[in-house]
């Protein structure tokens, strides 16, 4: 059944309002009053996690408060963050799920009044969602400690003085190590579809290339060379290459087609051919990158180190 707007709201307002041990939201936004709102009948004894985005940009322009850590942390709640986060997703007592387009915000949830025309729908889970879900929160989300916290508030305060561009805003390399954990998985849509060279020369008449274009978040502006290994070098996709290869192991190419293989988490995984034609493209990214990776080339294989 889908629901629209403020029919989602209510239900899922109705829902949260009888929880009794558990729940877990998922919003790429979130804003303080609007989760206050959300959360105000539920009872102390329910375990609460949220989890958001928290791009710079979202804290620096807006989309989303800093001050729901701290009213997380007066509640006794757990508030991570995931910075690939784009779902949308309430799950009530593991019996109840959620799923929309309605960020917790007062227009992505109608609380004011008027707001965003959204749609989402309720629906049970069954136990395989529940043990993805579950692993995606083990896994990908970094929990906020107060150390964090204040790194953060003191990076958007100065960013919010420079008045730099939204898309000119990126967390200092030593908080966006701290937010990026260990990739143990990837949806086949975090893949490349193209090397390199292919985006350089961009052709948005190739799906591939858009697709590409999209997930490294690039800017026709700024399409170059160092563009490119930068955003790589901050895609999950690395993330994933580096927790599986590890720095100063060299490992080949059919070894790396079957942990990729082994990490897709699509309902319908591809074939093992079909993955070992991404691993060509990865290793097409390796070879652009050689001040970050060795390749080497043997008789019918090659190899990559991570240096």
């Amino acid at each position: 059944m889908l629901l629209f707007s403020s029919d989602f709201t209510e239900d899922l307002k109705k829902h949260i309002d009888g929880a009794s041990h558990e729940l877990t939201i998922c919003s790429a936004f979130v804003k303080t009053k609007a989760i206050q709102h959300l959360l105000e009948r539920t009872p102390p004894t329910v375990s609460v996690k949220i989890i958001c985005r928290w791009a710079k940009g979202d804290l620096v322009f807006g989309a989303s408060d800093l001050e729901v850590f701290t009213w997380c942390q007066s509640k006794g709640h757990k508030f991570g963050v995931n910075p690939g986060l784009h779902a949308k997703l309430y799950s009530i007592d593991r019996q109840t799920i959620f799923l929309g387009s309605a960020n917790l915000t007062h227009r992505g949830l109608s609380i004011s009044g008027a707001g965003n025309v959204e749609i989402g729908t309720r629906l049970k889970p069954e136990m395989a969602d529940l043990e993805k879900l579950g692993r995606f929160i083990e896994q990908e989300v970094e929990w906020i400690d107060e150390a964090l916290y204040e790194a953060m508030v003191s990076e958007v305060e100065m960013a919010k003085v420079s008045k730099d561009k939204e898309d000119q805003q990126e967390w200092s390399v030593e908080i966006s190590k701290k937010l990026q954990k260990d990739v143990s998985y990837l949806w086949v849509h975090e893949l490349l579809f193209t090397n390199p060279n292919d985006i350089l020369m961009m052709d948005f008449d190739n799906k591939y290339s858009v697709h590409d274009f999209e997930l490294l978040k690039l800017d026709l502006k700024s399409i170059d060379t160092e563009a490119l290994k930068l955003r790589f070098l901050r895609s999950r996709l690395f993330a994933w290459v580096e927790s599986t290869v590890g720095h100063g192991n060299e490992v080949g190419f059919g070894l790396l087609t079957k942990h990729l293989h082994s990490a897709l988490l699509d309902d319908q995984t591809p074939y093992r051919r079909d993955v070992k034609n991404f691993v060509i493209t990865l290793f097409d990214w390796f070879k652009f990158m050689p001040e970050t990776f060795e390749v080497k080339k043997y008789n019918h294989s090659e190899t990559v180190t991570l240096k």
